[in-house]
């Protein structure tokens, strides 16, 4: 197999592909895999995420460790090394 590219592109109908980017190729016959992807213009903001995790970890009533409870650990951590 000569050299492989992977590029992305939008699908314009059944039969036609509109590249991102263009190839340096001679005109000849390639073969193509499709991969559908996420579209872009479906991006959520930050702030839509975060409610979003947060209503997750509420519903199964996740209960965030306290400050105290993270150092303990991390000091258990630190004297396990030595």
């Amino acid at each position: 197999m000569q050299n492989a590219y992977i590029l992305t592109g939008s699908l314009k109908s059944p039969t036609m592909i509109e590249l991102d980017e263009s190839l340096s190729l001679a005109m000849q016959k390639v073969r193509v895999i499709i991969e559908p992807i996420q579209s872009i213009g479906k991006k959520q903001s930050l702030l839509s995420t975060l409610n979003k995790i947060q209503a997750k970890q509420e519903k199964r009533k996740f209960v965030s460790p306290l400050k105290e409870e993270i150092d303990s650990y991390i000091a258990k951590l630190r004297n396990d090394w030595n």
